[in-house]
């Protein structure tokens, strides 16, 4: 609730005050999940590096239990936070690892948003090529799964590439 309505600093207490009441009450299997939602409430409040602190703490709950769908957020978070911080390098290792796991899970959705990401990252470091590749495999996605919401977003990044390539007629 707290995140939904941009209370982040009460978020943030929630949920470490959350983390600890599993942890007095040996309920360890409830600690990625709230780790990653306290992992959202910092980055929400452009506190990438407890986010990052955070975020790698789920992933490490999250292999440890095997709990594939929980370490793929953690992933995505944490690739987002290296994308906010322009380092492309560790933004493409977190999108890629996320991907696989993503394939793994047959998880469609993920797969598709991934892919978009990885366009956006690769069209703020001006590789139009390798934007449109990734944009084109989450149409693909889109096209089958059809969800119109993310569709018109990625639609409005391949725009935005086609743009800035001086494709205007694309």
């Amino acid at each position: 609730v707290y995140i939904i309505t941009a209370q982040y600093n009460k978020a943030v207490t929630a949920y470490i005050e959350a983390i600890e009441i599993a942890r007095q009450n040996n309920f360890p299997i409830k600690l990625p999940w709230l780790y990653n939602r306290l992992s959202a409430a910092y980055y929400y409040q452009g506190d990438y590096e407890n986010a990052l602190k955070s975020y790698i703490k789920t992933s490490e709950l999250a292999k440890r239990m095997n709990n594939k769908a929980t370490l793929l957020e953690a992933y995505n978070g944490i690739a987002n936070i290296y994308m906010a911080k322009e380092d492309y390098v560790n933004t493409a290792k977190y999108y890629n690892e996320g991907l696989v796991i993503a394939h793994d899970l047959k998880d469609n959705a993920s797969v598709a948003l991934i892919e978009n990401n990885l366009g956006i990252m690769y069209k703020s470091q001006r590789k139009f090529n390798e934007a449109m590749s990734h944009y084109m495999l989450a149409l693909e996605i889109y096209k089958n799964t059809r969800d119109s919401s993310e569709m018109a977003r990625l639609l409005q990044n391949i725009g935005s590439c086609n743009s800035s390539m001086g494709n205007f007629s694309e």
